[in-house]
C-alpha cells in the first residue's frame, strides 16, 4: 500500500465499476453491488472517500480513490494521461486485466504526484443503492 492506496483493493472494485460522475472536485462512483462511493480531492493532495457501506477500507473506496486521480484534475503530466487512458478503457470494457493495469498505474499516480487516500466513514443517510 502506497500512499493509502490498496493496489488489489482498486482492482477489485474498479472489475465492479459500473457509472462515473464528476463534479468539480468530486467523483461519484457506482458499482455493479449497488454500492456507491464518493471521493474528493482537496488543493492539499488528499483524496478523502467516503463508501455507502461504511467501511473506510472496502474496494469501493480504493477505486473511486483512483477514479478520482483520474477524472477530477483537468490536466496533468503524461502519467496522469495514461491512468485517464486506462480509466476509459475499462469503462468501455470491463476485464480483471483493465482493472489491474488501471490501479496499477493509479498507484504511480498518487505515488508521483503526492496523492494520499484518507477513507471517511459514510453517514447514515446516504444509501447503498
Amino acid at each position: 500500500m502506497i500512499s493509502g492506496l490498496a493496489v488489489a483493493g482498486a482492482a477489485a472494485g474498479l472489475a465492479t465499476l459500473v457509472a462515473v460522475r464528476v463534479r468539480a472536485n468530486r467523483a461519484t462512483v457506482r458499482f455493479d453491488d449497488g454500492h456507491s462511493a464518493r471521493a474528493t480531492v482537496s488543493s492539499t493532495g488528499d483524496v478523502q472517500v467516503a463508501c455507502a457501506c461504511g467501511s473506510p477500507d472496502c474496494e469501493h473506496v480504493q477505486a473511486a480513490a483512483v477514479v478520482a486521480a483520474a477524472r477530477v484534475p483537468r490536466a496533468g503530466n503524461a502519467l496522469w494521461h495514461t491512468l485517464r487512458g486506462s480509466l476509459d478503457d475499462l469503462l468501455r470494457r470491463r476485464t480483471r486485466e483493465q482493472a489491474e493495469t488501471t490501479a496499477e498505474v493509479g498507484q504511480r499516480v498518487f505515488e508521483t504526484e503526492g496523492l494520499t487516500v484518507t477513507p471517511e466513514a459514510a453517514s447514515p443517510r446516504r444509501s447503498t443503492a
